[in-house]
């Protein structure tokens, strides 16, 4: 019954583009070590728990190098540790990220994460066609990521774009209303 129903909804969506990606078995501790990365990132309010983050990214690296999710965690929080906020050089902080991200994208070329890190460092460093393409890429793999939606926004809004990059803070902002990536600061307050 459940191959009959697994059926019908292949049928109903249809084909689906570019080949599906295997699942992938991840240890339990190289999970668990990329989650409390994942977790000290998003807190995020201090320089000790961002270390914390790239101490537990790393830790799952350890145990498993080919996990791409972890890379994409340590470039995230490489961008982050570059903030005003923290303080580490651009210039020291940003061939961290690329690299970071390019392993990633090397072992998963369809992580959004990664993408939307690169893009966001991309535009950072002003190389915005590449930027736009890295954004672009992670809207195509997933239209419902509210970071990539926020990013592209961002992009548009340095380019003097300002009624697009309303429309793409916008729909961030429905992706994710709770989420805290520009669409509901004064930076977007006056469109």
């Amino acid at each position: 019954m459940a191959l009959g129903i697994a059926r019908q909804i292949e049928i109903a969506l249809g084909p689906q583009r570019g080949s599906p990606v295997a699942a992938r078995t991840v240890a339990p501790a190289v999970y668990e070590s990329y989650l409390k990365g994942r977790f000290e990132l998003h807190k995020g309010g201090t320089r000790a728990e961002l270390e914390e983050a790239l101490r537990q990214f790393q830790a799952a690296l350890n145990a498993d190098a080919t996990f791409a999710p972890a890379y994409a965690g340590l470039a995230a929080t490489h961008s982050q540790l570059a903030t005003v906020f923290f303080g580490e050089p651009p210039n020291e902080a940003r061939p961290k990220v690329f690299a970071a991200a390019g392993k990633a994208l090397q072992l998963d070329p369809q992580l959004v994460e990664a993408h939307v890190v690169l893009a966001d460092t991309l535009a950072e460093d002003w190389r915005w066609s590449e930027a736009e393409a890295e954004y672009k890429r992670a809207i195509e793999l997933s239209p419902s990521d509210a970071d990539a939606n926020a990013g592209f926004a961002n992009w548009f809004n340095c380019q003097g774009r300002t009624q697009e990059a309303l429309m793409w803070a916008r729909r961030a902002q429905e992706l994710d209303p709770l989420a805290l990536h520009g669409t509901n600061n004064c930076e977007y307050s006056n469109w």
